[in-house]
């Protein structure tokens, strides 16, 4: 027994230590990334920064400066994806609000949005007031605080305070269940892949997902369209102004 204790505490340090090593390793190729960046060396900034996304240690300011650094080499499409990407987990930052539309002042294709509905507006605005783990912390503490509150209910004599305290923890199991549903929405609105960025320079969206079916529209390199469903290889898409077909998924890369 005290062998297989040592061996299991041996093995979750190495994993620890492992994972701490991978960490340094990472971090250090994205400030290397930044260096060749700050020094104009553009393709080996990507290339570093590449290394660090492609093994799953991303960030907001990774996606943003691969995304500058896909804009510094003229490259429209992954320059929005990666934008995107940073803007999707800092939806208010108006550093990337602003670079990303400046990409998009470069592509083709000028679409106007359909307008989104006023408690739409809404619901997103109150959804990316906190990130992920923000509207964790607030449910954790709101439910922390209604389970005190409650005690205190049940405990006290006093009427007035067992009155005060009720409502009270009434309010914070109201919070509580308000942080969890907008807490999961913003994780749904981060983790879904139901946006995508066109990679062809030019592509045909189709009337049905089949290569000899007919053309609705053209769209173009950098668009970015949203995913209402797949079927096979073929992504049935939206564009903003509310047009819809389907297009060979390998032309698109989600977001």
């Amino acid at each position: 027994m005290k062998q297989l204790t040592i061996l299991l505490f041996s093995l979750i340090s190495l994993s620890i230590n492992g994972f701490g090593n991978d960490h340094e390793h990472y971090q250090q190729l994205a400030l290397s990334g930044n260096e060749q960046y700050e020094a104009g060396n553009y393709d080996s900034a990507r290339t570093l920064y590449a290394q660090v996304v492609n093994s799953n240690f991303a960030s907001v300011n990774l996606y943003y400066n691969l995304g500058n650094t896909y804009f510094k080499l003229n490259q429209l499409a992954p320059s929005i994806y990666y934008l995107e990407k940073a803007s999707k987990l800092a939806p208010f930052d108006k550093d990337i609000e602003f670079n990303l539309n400046m990409a998009k002042d470069q592509i083709t294709d000028r679409i106007k949005d359909v307008p989104t509905p006023i408690l739409q507006q809404g619901w997103f605005k109150v959804r990316n007031l906190l990130s992920i783990d923000g509207w964790g912390i607030l449910a954790t503490t709101a439910f922390a605080l209604f389970i005190l509150l409650i005690g205190y209910y049940l405990l006290s004599a006093n009427v007035s305070l067992k009155k005060m305290a009720f409502f009270l923890s009434l309010g914070f199991f109201l919070l509580t269940a308000a942080s969890l549903i907008f807490g999961f929405s913003a994780k749904n609105y981060v983790t879904s892949e139901n946006q995508a960025v066109v990679f062809a320079g030019s592509l045909s969206v189709k009337a049905e997902p089949r290569a000899s079916s007919s053309d609705l529209f053209i769209v173009h390199e950098g668009t970015t369209v949203n995913v209402l469903e797949e079927v096979n290889d073929w992504v049935r898409l939206s564009l903003p102004d509310g047009n819809e077909g389907w297009a060979p998924l390998s032309e698109l890369k989600q977001f």
